[in-house]
């Protein structure tokens, strides 16, 4: 699958604001909605405000003001490197929420998950000046409420083939869970199959109570086509902008 591993900086692809074809807006293969919210560390972001955000170098109102005003926790003013490339993703007296697109994605955090935003979260905690309480970076994704976010990898042990009908996947769920792997809890969420693309989008049953967070072991985890797989890319639909999804050694290095 030569093409997996060549296409991501260059890939060309529309934000996807509700369910993949197979299932569109409605309920997924394991029952998780579709409905078209975002997710960037944590952070919930609707689709429609993502598509329709303008830029911070241009916000009015409370998103000026917190752009304007804000500090971080030792005091200091916060600075957005060109504002422009910001977008203002949610704005109201509560919080606001910004985006920065990258020019490609990366390997930001050195964890070997490719991110493609910066994230940044301005609120007014206890009547203080506008703050900074939360900033990183986060492969935008789509929301599998009530299931949640996982990172995906092909099995470098079982490497898809033209002639396989079943991908071999290795899933790592994001959240705590005290170093054990998601093994009976990964759900496909929605599969879409084309001409060109497979698209997968797996998450995790979260687990109940308090976890450690140690690194998550990936969990094998087998998604069955409905005719051998070709040629075909197959993509991850779990992000917002889906791209190739990699095998884990290449993820990883």
């Amino acid at each position: 699958m030569r093409r997996i591993t060549t296409m991501i900086a260059g890939m060309g692809v529309s934000l996807l604001l509700s369910g993949c074809a197979g299932s569109p807006g409605g309920t997924s293969p394991d029952g998780a909605t579709t409905a078209g919210d975002l997710e960037c560390s944590g952070t919930s972001i609707r689709a429609e405000a993502y598509a329709e955000a303008e830029s911070a170098g241009a916000a009015i109102g409370v998103a000026a003001e917190a752009i304007a005003s804000a500090v971080d926790d030792a005091g200091d003013s916060v600075v957005l490197e060109e504002p422009g490339a910001w977008l203002v993703v949610g704005a109201s007296a509560e919080k606001v929420t910004l985006l920065r697109p990258l020019p490609e994605p990366s390997d930001v955090r050195g964890n070997g998950v490719l991110d493609d935003h910066e994230l940044r979260v301005l609120a007014p905690l206890g009547g203080e000046p506008w703050m900074l309480v939360r900033a990183g970076s986060c492969a935008l994704s789509r929301d599998p409420s009530p299931l949640a976010p996982a990172d995906v990898a092909l099995d470098p042990d079982s490497a898809p083939a033209a002639s396989d009908s079943a991908l071999s996947l290795l899933v790592t769920e994001r959240a705590c869970s005290s170093g054990r792997d998601a093994e009976g809890r990964v759900r496909l969420v929605d599969l879409e199959q084309t001409a060109e693309a497979v698209t997968v989008w797996v998450a995790v049953e979260p687990e109940e109570g308090a976890a450690g967070c140690p690194s998550n072991p990936p969990t094998p985890f087998t998604v069955d086509l409905d005719e051998p797989l070709g040629d075909r890319l197959i993509l991850d639909g779990s992000l917002a902008a889906s791209r190739p999804i990699l095998p884990h050694a290449q993820v990883n290095d």
